[in-house]
Order: C-alpha cells, then structure tokens, then sequence
C-alpha cells in the first residue's frame, strides 16, 4: 500500500495556485487574491489602453491579450517582449503589457497564466521557499509532457532540482499545440536536461490494427525531430488503408457517407462507432449537407454546426433583411455588426418611425435625413442604407456568392474578424468563405427565387434539434479535438494540397512536422478500419486547389486500397511515382487590391500570399498589373495574376 494523504494530483494552474495561496504571506501577496477570467483579462486591458491613452481602434485588446498570454506562456515579461514577438505595434503593447501587470497586481489578482509564471519567479527570488517545496516533492510526475510550455519546463526543473527526481510521460509524435505555446523541445531535450534519465519506450499499442500502425509509422518516419520508436501490436493486421479519390469536395461528402452507410450495414456497426477528422472547421459545411438529405443524425464535437455559427448568421443577418427589409432582427443584427457606432437608441428612433410611418425599414433609411439631421450619427446610417441598397441592385442579377462576397467587402467584415479575435480569425474567414462557395454552389429547386429559397433551406437547416450526443449519431470534429479518443472506424478527409499540410506550414519545417504529426494522431484513432480521401478539385477562396496531400505519397503503396472516380482517369503520386491527370486546374485568387506600381516581381524572389503564405517565385511573364506569376509554396505550385493578389513582397 502506498500512503496517499500527502500526494498532490492536479493540473499544473490548480497545483500552482495551491502553492501561491500557502506562500501568500512569504511572497507579498493576498492570500485571497483573485484569478481573472479571459473577460476579466480583455477588461483590465481595455483599462490599460484607456489609461495610456491608446485608442482601442489603434490597438485592439484582443490582440493585446493573445500577445501577452503568448509573451507568459513562455515566461517572456514586458522589458524582454520587443525581442519575444515581432510587428509594427510591439513597443507599443510592451507598455500596455506593463500597465496591465500592475493593475493585476494593484487589484491583488493573477490571471491564468499568472498562476504559472508568479511560482517560478518566487522561487528564483527566495531559494529557501524553492527548498523548502522540493523537500516536500520526493518526487515529481508530469502526464502529456509533449504539450509543456516552457514556463511548465521552469517550473518542473526547479522542483526537480539536481537530483532528477522526476517522471514524465510523453509522445513527441503527438505534439500537436504549438498555437497554444506546447514546446516540442521540453520532450525532446529531456535526456540532456537529466543525464541521469532512463527512457522507456512504450511502443506495444492496443488498440490499432497492424496494418494502421504501419501507415501510422511510415507518415511520421519523415520527421527528423523525434525520438526514434515503432509502434506495433500483436493483433491481426486487419483491413487495408482505404484512399478515396474524389472529383471535388461535394463528390468526397457523398462518397465518405455512403461508404459509411455500406460500413453499417456490412459490420453492423451503429453510426457512433465511424468520426470524420477535418483539418479545417469550414470543411464540415460540405458533409452536413449530404447528412441532413439523408437524414442521418450526427453531432459536432468541439465546434458548433455549421450555419450556426456566429459569423455565419452574421452574414446571413444582411441577407435576411435583404429578402425582408421589415425583419427587426436581421436588421438588428446587420447594422450593428461590424460595430458602426450606432447604438439602441439610434434603433429604437428608427423602428419607431418605421411604425408611425407605416412603412419598412429600408424606406426609413432612405429618409434619415429626416430622423439625424445634423448629427454625427447620420452618416453612419447612410452608410449602411448604401450596402442596403446596392445589395437590392444586385439581387436577381447576380450570383449569390456574388451578394455575399459584397456584404465581406463592404462592410469591413474581413477585418472586424481579424480585430476582435487574432487567434479565431483564420477559422472564422474560412467559415465565411465556405459559406460563399456553398452560395455559389446552390441549385435552386424551387419556384421561389434563389435568395428566398436558400434561406429558407437554411432556416430549416438552422431549426433543426440538437442531436443528443449519447445517443447513435455520427462524429465529425478537427484533427486536434480527436486528441485522446478512438473509433472504431475513422475517416480523414480533405487530405489534399492547399489544406491539409496548411500551406502556411511550408515557412518553417517545425511547422511541417507538426502538421504531419496532426495526421498521424488522426490515424492512430482508428481501432480496426481507416479511410483517407481527398478531392482532385476543391473551390477555396474563389479559386481552385486539391489533389492528394504530400501525406498521401507516404502511405505504403503496399497496404492501399485505392479508390479513384469514375470517368476521370487519374492515378494517386504515390512513392515516386509521377500523377497524370485528365484536368488541370489553375489556382489564382481572386482577392481584388489596389496594384502598386513600384513592386517589382523577379524568379528566385520572395513574396507572401494573405492565404498560402511565403512562396518563391519560379516563372514571370506579362507586366504592370497583368503581371502573372508561378510560385512555389512549399511543395504547391500556384498561378497568380498579380492585380487579382493581396501579395507582399519578402
């Protein structure tokens, strides 16, 4: 028997935070100070800002917050920032960051990340607190070690001291979170940190079949920086990898669900034993549809439904008024996002007029005038009335992605949601993206016009119950929430270039292998069956990608089953061999921007595209805005009209 009543389990914030409310007196703080919360955190920051007189339209706190979490996670305080983080606006937050640290400390209260970063600064500042705490820990034992930031790093090599008296458990293979601030280096520096250190590797796996984990090993065999293992098991090796082949992201959703279906009914599996891993939230969007005209139930782990998101009812909010310009609500929403400056009184005056005018709220619009004369608020409505209006113009003449992509441009949508939330921002375009890719995709069956009968569709869409995640209903979820689970049958979609490695993950090869680590946690899911597929064509911000991921070419050619399209003769590239293809696609953007005369383009140059990332450049031909270039991001070739590009140069 070993005595319990001394051991200390937690997580590292609750363990830490015991340990400042015992040092409290010792230390110099309360010992009944408060933890903020991120809304506690965004407060006290925007107190910051105001105090040093920094306009929050020059400065946004979330921005702030994400920059100071980041700074802590990897114990970096306000002097040393300017050398931690890189951009215009650095200086700048250093001093907010400052602020913000006494005003935490003026309140008598830590944020999160405090709760880690205050006990490694307390135990470089008094050594006999540290003795005292490393006399109490005989020994000390950290799960999950691959996903460490370095101030956790600190704080466990204080407490271990010189006499190494620790454990961790850890899979390098499975560090996935480096967006959270997880070092990989922590796992992989371990035996240097304690020579003394005796490895285990524990490489028998119990849930895979044989076949799965050679998949699985020969993906992640590719990175360098790991620590060298092989999975095995003893069980059967079980069914071949299967690879779907498909024409475009609709043609991939039809086929993984009716893949599935034929699964249940040769298996007799229940829909709770299949998941679908995505890279992307945006590309759930393609497989609730073809779930819902089945209707199969399914649940969303992690993330929310599709048209349910909040970026999605924001652009819907428009079109809902557009379609009804006496809709209180859509207008609610749509005019007072992105904030304009237009409150609930500027809303009230307007509704009130509509109903003693009897007439809609677009007619009270057009007649501001009448309600603001000679008030600042006047313009902002004006402004809005113009989208209104030109929205009105539009419809019926043109797509409806078309009416989408100009409710994006003209509202500063883009760059709202690049403010309020630097960490979500890339989610949240995505969604909205593929929102006007589903726009422009919709088939209109009918007799209504186009705009009515979608949101109709989506109103129904939007209506539906919540499916009870207890009960038998199919899983979909990103790669990184599947971290911990399993299936018994998995299903990885999407795994094509442009997508799944992110091309932004071609800058750096940390970021690479971190990618390919993503998919091998995707495929160490699976209990007995694995599905990979992708699309040879898939429409993404207004411009076409696909074709098989570099992962794909890594699987063994060996233990494929490999399932193209019909009429359309392609073959996978898979280990060295070339793909030929009936169709090509051409990839250009179609991101309007002012062109600037003085960028000069060259081969062998470097730019950086606002969704691929950096790129060089290996061809050049035509001139001034015409200007087309080929450019190798990564291991993805893409083709650019310059005057269609967001590019910088670098």
């Amino acid at each position: 028997h070993i005595p319990v009543e001394h051991l200390w389990i937690g997580t590292f914030h609750s363990i830490c935070a015991r340990i400042l409310r015992i040092e409290a007196d010792n230390w110099g703080f309360r010992r009944d100070f408060t933890i903020y919360d991120d809304d506690d955190r965004k407060s006290l920051i925007k107190n910051a800002l105001k105090e040093l007189g920094i306009p929050k339209e020059n400065l946004q706190p979330a921005r702030v917050k994400h920059i100071i979490g980041k700074a802590k996670n990897s114990f970096v305080s306000p002097d040393k920032l300017t050398g931690f983080a890189y951009g215009h606006d650095i200086k700048l937050i250093a001093r907010v960051y400052k602020r913000y640290m006494e005003l935490l400390r003026d309140a008598g209260a830590f944020d999160f990340d405090d709760l880690l970063v205050q006990p490694v600064e307390m135990f470089r500042k008094y050594p006999e607190s540290l003795e005292k705490w490393k006399q109490k820990f005989d020994h000390v034992l950290v799960d999950e070690y691959q996903d460490t930031n370095r101030t956790q790093y600190l704080l466990i090599k204080l407490l271990a001291g010189k006499s190494g008296n620790i454990t961790v458990v850890g899979d390098d293979d499975q560090s996935i979170y480096s967006w959270r601030g997880a070092d990989l280096n922590n796992i992989l520096g371990f035996e240097n940190d304690f020579k003394k250190a005796k490895t285990i590797r524990l490489e028998k796996n119990y849930r895979s079949t044989g076949i799965i984990l050679k998949a699985a090993n020969s993906v992640v065999e590719n990175n360098k920086s790991r620590m060298k293992k092989k999975l095995w098991t003893d069980r059967q090796d079980g069914d071949k990898v299967k690879v779907l082949e498909c024409l475009n992201d609709r043609d991939e959703a039809k086929r993984v669900i009716s893949s599935i279906e034929h699964e249940c009914s040769m298996h007799k599996s229940t829909l709770k034993d299949f998941v679908i891993l995505y890279r992307t939230n945006a590309q759930s969007r393609s497989f609730e549809d073809v779930l819902r005209h089945r209707f199969i139930k399914y649940v969303i782990v992690g993330g929310v439904r599709f048209y349910e998101r909040k970026e999605i009812k924001d652009i819907l909010a428009y079109l809902r008024f557009l379609a009804n310009p006496n809709d209180k609500v859509s207008f609610n929403r749509a005019i007072t996002t992105p904030k304009r400056g237009i409150g609930p009184k500027t809303i009230e005056a307007i509704e009130k007029f509509t109903g003693e005018q009897h007439i809609m709220i677009m007619d009270t619009l057009s007649r501001a005038d009448e309600l603001f004369s000679g008030s600042g608020i006047l313009k902002k409505v004006e402004d809005f009335y113009d989208i209104m209006k030109s929205l009105g113009e539009m419809r019926g003449k043109t797509g409806l992605d078309a009416l989408a992509q100009k409710i994006v441009e003209k509202s500063g949508y883009e760059m709202y949601l690049q403010m309020d939330d630097p960490l979500k921002f890339e989610d949240r375009i995505d969604n909205v993206k593929e929102l006007i890719t589903a726009m422009g995709e919709y088939e209109n069956l009918s007799d209504e016009d186009d705009l009515t009968a979608f949101l109709s569709e989506v109103s129904l869409v939007t209506d539906v119950d919540t499916w009870d995640d207890s009960s038998d209903a199919l899983t979909l979820m990103t790669l990184h929430s599947a971290k911990g689970l399993e299936f018994p049958s998995v299903y990885i979609v999407g795994v094509e270039k442009g997508l799944f490695p992110l091309p932004v993950s071609f800058d750096e090869p940390a970021g690479l292998e971190e990618e390919r680590r993503l998919f091998y946690v995707g495929m160490t899911r699976a209990e007995e069956r694995l599905h990979v597929s992708y699309a040879l064509q898939r429409m993404r911000y207004g411009s076409y990608s696909g074709g098989a991921s570099m992962f794909v070419s890594e699987l063994p050619l060996d233990i494929l089953d490999i399932e193209t399209p019909e009429l359309l003769y392609t073959k996978i590239p898979l280990r060295n061999q070339p793909i030929r293809r009936a169709m090509e696609f051409e990839d250009y953007s179609q991101e309007m921007t002012d062109y600037d005369e003085e960028l000069r383009y060259s081969v062998g140059s470097y730019i950086r595209h606002p969704v691929f990332g950096r790129g060089r450049i290996t061809a050049c031909s035509g001139s001034g805005e015409n200007t087309k270039l080929t450019v190798m991001f990564g291991a993805q070739e893409k083709k650019i009209i310059v005057k269609y590009a967001k590019l910088i140069q670098g």
